[in-house]
């Protein structure tokens, strides 16, 4: 995994997630900027004109590039396999989340499709790396007794990394792509749940690109904080 530097606060280590590379799925990455301040996305790119309020189809999360990366870290078959399938799970929740966001947002502006319509929302999970539990509570027994324990638990973080398309009437209008790991918890119950967090983070992001298809482009959308409070 990589990380950025670490920040030292009040005792913990908070990492922040490094800028993931771009892969083939992204139609136009001359085009990608690095973090646009209107939008939380670690780097993004949009046409000069917004696409109309209308209907939106999200397709199914694409998985190929994810797939493989996970079969590669695999340590045997049978492991693949179960995090193949709770990957397939992850993409189920992704599309669902996305599409209640952008459908409960503010005034409903925006509908959502069962079918392709005008806009397409394409979404790929690129890699993700389940929250180890094992680690984290060695990493909260040692903190218990010595400093450090934070460090300890630095190596049992989750990560999830996603890139997004959208297209209005075929022609792409934004494209872009995001990393998110595991945040510092107030109530650290997410340290023991391999991927509570990175539901967490699909919350954020469907949350976040809700605001973006419906609010001018030229809004901020504030990025998501590395803390969890709940």
């Amino acid at each position: 995994m990589k990380y950025l530097p670490l920040i030292f606060i009040t005792g913990c280590f908070i990492l922040k997630a490094s800028t993931p590379e771009t892969t083939d799925f992204i139609p136009y990455p001359y085009k990608l900027e690095m973090r646009d301040e209107r939008f939380p996305f670690a780097a993004a790119w949009i046409g000069e004109k917004q696409p109309k309020r209308s209907s939106l189809y999200i397709r199914p999360v694409y998985l190929d590039i994810a797939k493989e990366r996970v079969k590669k870290r695999a340590i045997s078959e049978r492991e693949a396999k179960e995090r193949t399938e709770e990957l397939e799970e992850i993409a189920r929740y992704m599309k669902v989340r996305f599409e209640m966001a952008i459908s409960n947002y503010k005034d409903h502006p925006i509908k959502i499709s069962s079918e392709p319509s005008e806009q397409t929302l394409e979404l790929a999970i690129t890699d993700i790396v389940p929250t180890d539990p094992v680690v984290n509570t060695l990493g909260t027994a040692a903190g218990v007794f010595v400093p450090g324990g934070s460090v300890i638990k630095a190596f049992g973080k989750g990560e999830i990394a996603i890139e997004g398309i959208l297209r209005s009437e075929r022609k792409v209008v934004m494209q872009f792509k995001d990393r998110e790991i595991d945040k510092l918890s107030a109530l650290p119950v997410k340290d023991f749940q391999q991927y509570a967090h990175i539901r967490e983070a699909i919350d954020d992001w469907a949350e976040q690109y809700a605001a973006i298809m419906v609010d001018p482009w030229e809004s901020m959308v504030d990025e998501s904080l590395p803390v969890s409070f709940y």
